[in-house]
C-alpha cells in the first residue's frame, strides 16, 4: 500500500512560483472553495481552470498563445504535464490522487464536512492539499479490513486517465520507469539464460 502512496509530501503553500521552459509563472492563493470547485471538474477542466486560466493575465495569455502556435513544440498535453506537476506540489501528492479526493470531498459533503466538524477540523480554513489528507482520512477511517484500504488506495493513486488532454494515449510506464535500464536487464536476462 505505501508504494502507491510513495509521491505524497507536505504540500506547498500558494503562491507558488513555476518556469515553463526558462520563464517564470506564478499560481496564486485561492480560496479553498475555489479549490474544491475546480478540482471536482472532469478532466481537463479540472487543472487548465488552474494553469492557465487562474493566473494573472500576461502569463494566461503567454500560455495559451504557446499551446496554438504551431510552430512551438509546447502543445496542450505539454500544458497538461507542467499542471499536473505545479499543482501535485501545492497538493502535496499527485496531481490525479489529489483531484480524485477532492472530487471526493465534493460529491460527498454533508459525510465528509460532518466527519471533520466531528474530529475538529475547519475544512474551509485548510489549504488544498490539508483538505485532500483530511478526505483520505475519513475514507481510511471507515475501513475495517486490510483489503478495504488497499482498494481505497487503488481506486485515489492508480493511474492517470488513458488519455491526454489532446486524446493522444498517455504514457502509462510507472513513475521513474527507465527504457534503457529496462531493455539491458532484459538483455542480461537473457543473455544469461542462453549461456546455460
Amino acid at each position: 500500500m505505501a508504494g502507491l502512496r510513495a509521491g505524497a509530501q507536505p504540500p506547498a503553500p500558494t503562491p507558488l512560483e513555476f518556469t515553463v521552459d526558462g520563464e517564470t509563472f506564478t499560481l496564486g492563493s485561492q480560496s479553498t472553495r475555489w479549490w474544491l470547485r475546480v478540482l471536482s471538474y472532469e478532466a481537463p477542466g479540472c487543472w487548465f481552470s488552474i494553469i492557465p486560466l487562474s493566473l494573472e493575465s500576461a502569463s494566461r495569455s503567454r500560455l495559451l498563445e504557446r499551446i496554438t502556435d504551431d510552430s512551438d513544440r509546447f502543445d496542450l498535453d505539454e500544458l497538461e504535464k507542467v499542471a499536473e506537476e505545479v499543482v501535485g506540489v501545492v497538493l502535496g501528492m499527485e496531481f490525479w490522487a489529489g483531484h480524485r479526493l477532492l472530487r471526493l470531498a465534493s460529491s460527498n459533503w454533508l459525510m465528509f464536512d460532518g466527519w471533520c466538524l466531528s474530529k475538529g477540523i475547519d475544512v474551509m480554513a485548510l489549504p488544498p492539499g490539508r483538505v485532500a489528507s483530511a478526505v483520505y482520512g475519513w475514507r481510511m477511517a471507515s475501513c475495517q479490513k486490510e483489503s478495504d484500504k488497499a482498494k481505497i488506495d487503488s481506486e485515489i493513486f492508480g493511474p492517470p486517465p488513458l488519455r491526454a488532454a489532446s486524446g493522444r494515449l498517455r504514457d502509462q510506464a510507472p513513475r521513474g520507469w527507465d527504457d534503457r535500464a529496462e531493455s539491458s536487464a532484459f538483455m542480461t536476462a537473457v543473455s544469461n539464460l542462453n549461456s546455460r
